[in-house]
Formats: structure tokens, C-alpha cells, sequence
């Protein structure tokens, strides 16, 4: 995802007609300023987003299990007889 975010703002906030496309973007920035020029903003955008990300994941996993016990099985006894009823 950097790739794209660095060509996309460095496109954008471009002054005259300094690239001529994405391509062109990309290749500028690298000889200009090396390899690590594609990841500017990168580790700042991971610090933001990474606590979210996890305190989501960790409150998220036990809460469906907590709403609904009886997850869909075909082997649970309530779906067996939902089926059999179905079919009679």
C-alpha cells in the first residue's frame, strides 16, 4: 500500500507538470531519493492504525460466541430436527 499512497500524493500535490504519470512518479522519486522514499509515512500510518486494529480483533473474536452459543453446525442436535421436520 505505500506504493500507491506515495505515487497518488506525490502526484496530486505536484506543482506544474513535474510527472508525467505513475510510472514516471515512481522512477523520479526512486533516483531522487532512493528505495526508501516509497515507504515516507509508512511507519507513522502503521502506529496510527495498528492499536485500532488490534484492540478491535481482541474485543471482536469473543463477542459473537458470547451472543450466539450454538454455532451453525449440521451435526448440532437443533439443526438435525429443523431438518427432519423441514422434510416431513
Amino acid at each position: 500500500m505505500p506504493l500507491q499512497d506515495t505515487v497518488m500524493s506525490r502526484m496530486y500535490n505536484q506543482s506544474g507538470n513535474l510527472y508525467t504519470g505513475a510510472f514516471d512518479c515512481l522512477m523520479k522519486t526512486v533516483r531522487t531519493e532512493g528505495l526508501f522514499a516509497i515507504y515516507k509515512g509508512y511507519f507513522a500510518h502503521l502506529a496510527r492504525i495498528l492499536p485500532h486494529t488490534v484492540s478491535f480483533l481482541f474485543t471482536y473474536t469473543p463477542i459473537p460466541s458470547s451472543i450466539y452459543p450454538f454455532t451453525y453446525s449440521p451435526t448440532h442436535a437443533l439443526f438435525q430436527k429443523a431438518n427432519i421436520s423441514r422434510r416431513s
